[in-house]
């Protein structure tokens, strides 16, 4: 960096604890100072990946940073034993969009007359 000051980002302190406390013992404690490390920790992690997923997107002469994009950056990163979970979540919110989709799609028609049908509504 060129002495540009990094631009404040943190995730809130509500979401850093509740991960945090998912992934420690019971009986361990954190401390605030601790829990406010982990939050810019996070947030930095989060620009440095967005900034690499950017990187792959405009080499690939597009404009709009894609799921694709960000996992290229975490194997770039060598973060790639992550990438199966996030695959397997991606899948997973894809699936649930398609559902929402069929399901809309289904109450449309159920709500539109027949096309041709002079006794429908």
């Amino acid at each position: 960096m060129t002495g540009e000051k990094m631009p404040d980002f943190e995730p809130p302190q509500a979401a850093v604890h509740r991960i945090v406390k998912a992934h420690l013992p019971e009986n361990c404690q954190v401390t605030k100072e601790s829990k406010s490390a982990f939050a810019k920790a996070a947030g930095i992690f989060i620009m440095y990946l967005t900034s690499c997923s950017n990187d792959f997107c405009q080499e690939n002469k597009r404009s709009t940073v894609s799921s694709a994009d960000v996992l290229a950056a975490l194997a770039e990163l060598e973060f790639g034993d992550m990438i199966p979970d996030i695959e397997e979540f991606l899948a997973g919110i894809r699936s649930e969009a398609n559902e929402r989709k069929k399901e809309s799609k289904a109450a449309s028609s159920e709500l539109q007359p027949e096309a041709g049908n002079p006794n429908a509504e």
